[in-house]
């Protein structure tokens, strides 16, 4: 039985309450962890709903394919990053990540095998158009990456519909996220916009925003930009679920227990270091 839920498309400080299964702790939690593959005939694998804290990365593959992809997971992005589970730590964080792991500790994320095996192969693909400008992809690749990975992913992402009650052939009642929110931070939007503004694809020698902003094409803007990545492939996009994009403004209060996702955006002109 697959019984749809309420879906609520609000403005990131409406007063409108957006369904969501979490009970966020003060210091974030995941809202998914794991894929039900082929559960929904015709639609994308959706994430399976998962309010609970993070978990062990056991596979040395599995860590090895995600810091080759979302290199970004293992360095400081300010209040959403992997390294606050490591809250003793303020020095030469990507040293003590591996010097953990290699003692047994394993890394903590909101994402399995299966994630991050389509993370990569999604990343690629998003990030194929600009990389002339490596600060333009980085950009773009945190905002996918931490969106999937990042152990407190409920300080910034929430539930916006739901296909709950689906019983897969083995038995297990499972709920599914069909359409997300994403809380972000106004000044990154317009920084990643402007990092990749002047970017040439290389194939077309047009702008690459033209390719990622879709139907809006050379109109495109910094919120048009994230509207059309946002957009799922049933809604003539290319994200496999709708993900909207909630901007956050210096002069507004988020709502309870939301921190806006708002790491630095780098400028193309800057280098970029993850090693």
């Amino acid at each position: 039985m697959v019984k749809d839920s309420v879906s609520y498309r609000h403005t990131f400080w409406s007063d409108t309450k957006t369904k969501n299964i979490n009970n966020k702790q003060d210091d974030g939690q995941c809202i998914w962890y794991g894929t039900c593959a082929g559960c929904v005939p015709g639609h994308a694998d959706y994430n399976i709903a998962y309010d609970g804290p993070a978990k062990p990365m056991t596979d040395p593959a599995d860590i090895k394919m995600l810091k080759g992809v979302c290199p970004e997971l293992f360095l400081d992005l300010g209040n959403n990053s992997v390294l606050l589970i490591y809250q003793l730590i303020f020095y030469d964080k990507l040293v003590y990540i591996y010097s953990i792991a290699e003692e047994g500790v394993d890394p903590l994320f909101c994402c399995n095998h299966r994630q991050v095996k389509d993370l990569d192969y999604h990343i690629n693909l998003l990030v194929g158009l600009v990389g002339r400008c490596p600060s333009c992809a980085r950009n773009l690749r945190v905002v996918f990456c931490s969106m999937s990975c990042d152990p407190y992913q409920s300080k910034y992402l929430s539930i916006n519909k739901t296909l709950e009650d689906y019983v897969t052939p083995g038995g297990d009642n499972l709920t599914l996220i069909t359409a997300l929110n994403y809380h972000i931070n106004e000044n990154f939007v317009q920084g990643l916009y402007n990092s990749c503004i002047e970017v040439v694809n290389p194939s077309s020698n047009s702008l690459a925003l033209t390719t990622y902003c879709g139907s809006w094409g050379e109109d495109c803007d910094a919120h048009r930009l994230f509207d059309a990545m946002g957009l799922s492939v049933d809604n003539g996009g290319f994200s496999p679920f709708d993900i909207y994009f909630d901007y956050a403004y210096d002069d507004t209060t988020p709502p309870e227990g939301i921190v806006p996702f708002d790491p630095t955006a780098i400028a193309c002109y800057e280098s970029i270091s993850v090693s």
